[in-house]
């Protein structure tokens, strides 16, 4: 349950000082608290480094204020490079993923930058005039990646005497089967003769989970144990994206139609959940409401696709046209996933140290 003091401070900055809505804001204190949770973490494995994903949320604002509180970010397009070089400097970016072409890669290396290679064929296309090459490793099903202990993919590297100089090890989900993953990548390249050439490890993101659970520090014990077995002391890199913002940003919105149809109450909102909500859903923590009264409530979103629903059959008070209602979490992969339906631009975003 929200804190009352929370709430009542949500609701006074809705009330006093929000004049536009929807609106999202942002919690620093609380982006500060989740970067201090991974640096303790961390620590437990030798020369390790914090990167932010920034898929997950391409905010200028939040871009500046991590640029001082941590290592570097990943990104995974050129749109996003572009705009992470305004904020980090070269040596500090992780780049990978399938949307780069072929002359965007060779780019990349022209500028003194490595590309984690996502397949044999992009290798072969851009043509690897260096020795050593970064690589985005497959794990499990996932498509991403390559199996780097494939016949066709070891012949390779062996006729361009070719060696593999930093992986990319990215999971959706951070747990004991990816640790488990790991050590079986560890385990391959010792027995190939690869680990020893290996100068960075990537171990991307996934780790929403052991954050919300509190499980991070458990996590890089089991971990460190790994690295020690095979004496690793290479510079190791987290890319946390949804696990490092999400928690940190709360979406203001203000009523705007609301009626009562068989005890139902029908609200719409200012804004969309079609166009906001497309990885995650957040829920409703607070309302500006004095009402008593409690009712049956669906909350809609303000476009005339029939199922923008924001929130189905909640139980709250009765509201009035321009209250507010406040949904957590929307820190992550909302602004960078949002739809535009009818034109509508995604709600503004303010970075705020006073909750």
């Amino acid at each position: 349950m929200l804190k009352e003091d929370l709430k009542s401070s949500l609701v006074s900055i809705s009330n006093q000082k929000i004049r536009n809505t929807p609106i999202v804001i942002y919690d620093v204190k609380l982006i500060d608290v989740i970067v201090k949770d991974f640096y303790d973490a961390i620590t437990l494995l030798p020369n390790s480094k914090l990167y932010f994903a920034m898929k997950a949320n391409s905010n200028k604002d939040i871009l500046k204020y991590l640029s001082t509180r941590i290592d570097g970010v990943d990104v995974a397009s050129s749109k996003e490079l572009e705009l992470a070089l305004n904020f980090f400097s070269a040596k500090n970016l992780s780049i990978n993923g399938p949307a780069f072409s072929v002359e965007e890669i060779r780019n990349i290396s022209k500028r003194g930058m490595m590309y984690d290679f996502n397949s044999l064929t992009q290798i072969e296309l851009v043509g690897i005039k260096e020795d050593s090459i970064s690589v985005r490793v497959k794990i499990g099903e996932s498509r991403f990646g390559i199996d780097i202990f494939e016949a066709k993919f070891k012949k390779y590297c062996t006729r361009n005497t070719l060696k593999i100089g930093k992986i990319h090890v990215h999971s959706e989900t951070k747990d004991n089967l990816f640790i488990h993953q790991l050590e079986e990548i560890f385990l391959e390249l010792d027995k190939g003769g690869m680990l020893k050439h290996i100068k960075q490890i990537n171990l991307g993101g996934g780790f929403l989970e052991l954050v919300l659970n509190n499980q991070l520090i458990d996590f890089f014990e089991k971990l460190s144990k790994v690295y020690k077995k095979f004496d690793i002391r290479v510079e190791t890199i987290i890319e946390p994206g949804q696990a490092l913002i999400m928690l940190s940003a709360y979406l203001i919105t203000k009523i705007i139609d609301v009626d009562c149809i068989n005890d139902i109450q029908k609200i719409v909102v200012n804004t969309s959940a079609y166009n906001l909500f497309s990885w995650s859903r957040p829920v409703i923590i607070a309302n500006s409401s004095k009402n008593t009264n409690s009712l049956k409530t669906i909350v809609y979103g303000e476009t005339c696709f029939e199922e923008d629903i924001m929130c189905e059959e909640k139980i709250m008070p009765e509201v009035k046209v321009n209250d507010f209602l406040i949904f957590y979490p929307i820190g992550a992969y909302s602004q960078s996933n949002h739809n535009c339906l009818h034109l509508l631009d995604f709600p503004e975003e303010i970075l705020i140290n006073e909750l």
